[in-house]
């Protein structure tokens, strides 16, 4: 089944689109629906559809600029842009993104659905591009010396190495230039359960690898692929920035890709960072640590060692000391870790509402997370996503500022963290049903 995401600031239109799309003829699921370009992106976060169809004209920002900044992202995604503009073929021509087919309004089934099956094509097209890679890329590995693989499986498994000179020299001798301001650990594991017995361990290996070069290739991260006796792919990388965030996202694209073509899973362990390759031991020890404790929890199949630091430890304490000035408990049921960062969350939020950067970013960094892993954990624990939740305790606290006469709804709106007036106005209206300035005079 592919997932499908269906944005449009009107709900008839919404309905209209559910009614008239062939579900199941063309296997189709819809995952999730939103009105606006900022709800949007929280819940294409948390579900990664296949296709989205987006109204152009929607709050805050247009589709098609929403469409431009998922693709980067999530390459893979096809998108079905709808627009009731005139000018159509002007609005045609200013889709730079190929992936991109465009239908006007009135919308409709048969335009729709061929669109869908366009978007299904690609996919499939996908699968076949793959099977040709594969088999040039096997061949070019068959005569890669066995000489690299020794020298960087002695990275992953010594410790207290000789200087970072030395061993640059020694892989750039044979052929690796792996060189960068941080290196990087990530593991890749086939979750050998979900895959038809009959399969190859060795192909589907050469597959993972495949799929994991070219994401990492369009990531610009320098990488070299290490296979070891568990039918694991060892990730040694290296990049620019210390932040492993991007490699998470990256690292459940490859995920995605590996479920359209095997309908199988994968888990995974993402190490820190070390500006030093002479310290890549460590590394791969954190990532290896959370690649086997990913097997143990249901909500993170790959897992950032950022995030495994917060998390209980199965064997030893089931909860740890939470790393965050937060302490606050109830005397009759102590929170779990889990439970605790969400709760230090909760309370850093409401200290920062009137800061407009606060955000998804903002506070996942200051409770110890990637931004990844908490935006799911946050919408399994509270039931509704990060953005809705931020929105209702800025509305919240902007009910209680407009009691005050004296305050104009301009300051209010800042006073709350909305540095734009009008979509404070749009945000109010959508969760009270009034219009700030109704609000006020029904006090």
């Amino acid at each position: 089944m592919y997932k499908v995401m269906i944005i449009d600031d009107e709900a008839i239109i919404r309905e209209r689109l559910k009614s008239i799309i062939d579900w199941e003829g063309l296997s189709l699921t819809l995952v999730c629906e939103a009105g606006d370009s900022n709800t949007a992106r929280e819940l294409f976060f948390l579900h990664r559809p296949s296709i989205v169809i987006t109204d152009i004209n929607i709050p805050v920002i247009s589709g098609l600029e929403l469409c431009q900044e998922f693709t980067q992202t999530y390459p893979d995604t096809r998108f079905i842009v709808i627009t009731g503009y005139n000018d159509f073929e002007y609005v045609r021509a200013s889709v730079s993104l190929g992936a991109v087919d465009l239908i006007s309004k009135p919308i409709l089934r048969e335009e729709i659905n061929q669109s869908l099956e366009k978007a299904i094509k690609y996919f499939r097209s996908l699968v076949q591009t793959q099977e040709k890679l594969h088999a040039l890329r096997r061949a070019l590995r068959e005569n890669r010396s066995l000489l690299l693989d020794r020298c960087v499986s002695r990275l992953f498994y010594t410790k207290n190495l000789e200087q970072d000179s030395i061993i640059l020299d020694e892989l750039a001798a044979l052929g690796l230039k792996i060189r960068g301001n941080y290196y990087f650990i990530l593991i890749l594991s086939p979750d050998w359960d979900t895959f038809p017995p009959d399969f190859n361990r060795d192909l589907v290996l050469s597959s993972l690898q495949n799929i994991g070069d070219e994401f990492l290739d369009k990531g610009s991260y320098r990488h070299y692929a290490l296979f070891d006796s568990h039918f694991h792919i060892n990730y040694l990388i290296s990049r620019a920035s210390p932040s492993n965030d991007h490699l998470e996202q990256l690292a459940n694209n490859i995920r995605d890709r590996v479920w359209l073509y095997y309908h199988a899973s994968i888990h995974g362990g993402i190490s820190l960072s070390s500006p030093q390759l002479s310290g890549v031991h460590e590394l791969w020890t954190q990532a290896w640590n959370s690649c086997d404790y990913s097997y143990q929890i249901e909500d993170s199949p790959i897992l950032n060692y950022k995030n495994k630091k917060q998390l209980p430890d199965p064997l030893e304490n089931p909860c740890p000391p939470f790393t965050q000035d937060f302490t606050r408990s109830s005397a009759s049921s102590p929170p779990t870790s889990q439970n605790r960062l969400i709760a230090s969350a909760k309370l850093y939020m409401q200290e920062h509402l009137s800061d407009p950067g606060l955000g998804l970013t903002s506070v996942s960094e200051h409770i110890g997370l990637s931004s990844i892993y908490f935006c799911n954990l946050f919408h399994r624990e509270e039931g509704i996503s990060f953005n809705e939740y931020l929105n209702q305790e800025r509305i919240k606290k902007a009910r209680q500022l407009l009691a005050d006469p004296s305050m104009k709804i301009y300051e209010v709106s800042y006073a709350v963290g909305y540095g734009n007036p009008k979509y404070f106005n749009f945000i109010f209206k959508k969760l009270v049903k009034l219009t700030p300035s109704e609000y006020r005079r029904s006090l």
